[in-house]
Parts: structure tokens; C-alpha cells; sequence
């Protein structure tokens, strides 16, 4: 009977030590980035981001695309935002997006009010 006892508060303590693993992991993956250094090329529709999303998988430079067709007046800079963080000056949905990317990685399109996005992701300022 003790050692069933035993056993169950081992298995509670491990319970909670693994949510803590859990939530702690999910925080600091959250705040890897202090900032990014973040392109991108604004489009009109979804359909517009997979067309330019292939062009670039096909080897075309994305400064040159961004140029060509980007909506957003970052296109003179080829698609440069510069240094973007989390103080809420971006779209949320688009710094998520950009966050969550590994150092030049190019996004799948990202849908923000503005347009559609396909983000990539040039450098990274850690905590």
C-alpha cells in the first residue's frame, strides 16, 4: 500500500514537472528572437504568393521579384522591412509568421489586411 502511494505521487510530481517542461519550451521558443530582419513581397491574392512562392523555389532572386511585383513601397529596397520586432508596430499575423522562421527560410503566403505575404527571413537577433 505504501509503495502504491508512493508511485502515484511519483507519477503526480512527473506530471507537473513535464507541463513545466511543456509551457517553458513553448515560452522560450515564443521569445527566441529579440528581432528579425525580415523581406517580403506583398501580393494581392493567395494564388499571386504560390505563383511567386514557385518562381522563387525555381531559383529567381527575391529582391528582383519583390521589385517587379511587390504592392508595398519596400519594393525600391528589394522587399527589405530591416529589423522588425514584437512591440505590436507590424501586423501581428506577419511578425507571428516571421518569428516562428529560421534564418533563410522563405515563407508560405501569410495573409495579413494589407495582402498576402511571402516573407523571408534574412537575419536574427537573439535575447
Amino acid at each position: 500500500m505504501k509503495f502504491m502511494k508512493f508511485m502515484l505521487k511519483l507519477m503526480i510530481v512527473l506530471v507537473i514537472l513535464a507541463g513545466i517542461f511543456v509551457v517553458s519550451e513553448s515560452y522560450m521558443l515564443k521569445f527566441q528572437y529579440k528581432e528579425v530582419k525580415a523581406s517580403h513581397i506583398l501580393l494581392n491574392t493567395k494564388d499571386e504568393a504560390l505563383v511567386i512562392k514557385e518562381r522563387l523555389k525555381n531559383g529567381e532572386p527575391f529582391e528582383e521579384l519583390a521589385k517587379e511585383l511587390s504592392l508595398c513601397p519596400t519594393k525600391i529596397v528589394g522587399g527589405s522591412l530591416g529589423w522588425v520586432s514584437k512591440d505590436g508596430r507590424m501586423d501581428k499575423t506577419f511578425t507571428d509568421a516571421a518569428f516562428k522562421m529560421k534564418k533563410g527560410e522563405i515563407s508560405e503566403p501569410v495573409q495579413t489586411p494589407y495582402g498576402w505575404h511571402i516573407i523571408r527571413l534574412d537575419d536574427v537577433r537573439k535575447n
